[in-house]
């Protein structure tokens, strides 16, 4: 169902291949130098320490702070029209829309398999450097 991560809206088209960045839905998002700045200045005093994801979510609580933290509800039970009209996500929308009992089965089942995943530390794992491409394979 999802597509790409947070971070993953960072990375530049390249050759033939359009990013997620370039997709007509992410039209109206902005940032992203400031965010590249942020980022190469935290990674001068704490090299290969923090993610692009983190570096977004930073921003993201400070943009909420600095505009003087707005509280708001977050309506429930509405339908992400783009999953709904997506010929490869709409069956699978529909199916858990119109079965409840399903969906809260199949979410506790996938939280568990997540808590599962073991946390990667030091420099397990991939941790992008550069929040525009993908890191280099060795």
């Amino acid at each position: 169902m999802c597509r790409g991560c947070d971070a993953s809206i960072h990375i530049d088209s390249k050759n033939r291949t359009n990013s997620e960045k370039e997709n007509d839905a992410n039209e109206t998002v902005r940032g992203y130098d400031p965010m590249d700045e942020r980022k190469e200045t935290i990674e001068v005093i704490c090299p290969l320490t923090v993610s692009c994801a983190d570096i977004i979510t930073l921003a993201r609580t400070d943009v909420l702070a600095l505009s003087g933290g707005p509280k708001y509800n977050v309506p429930t039970k509405l339908i992400d029209q783009k999953l709904t009209l997506d010929k490869s996500t709409s069956l699978f929308v529909s199916n858990f829309a119109s079965n409840g009992e399903k969906f809260v089965n199949n979410f506790a089942t996938a939280m568990i398999k997540m808590g599962k995943i073991g946390l990667l530390i030091g420099n397990e794992g991939e941790v992008r450097k550069n929040c525009r491409v993908f890191n280099k394979l060795n």
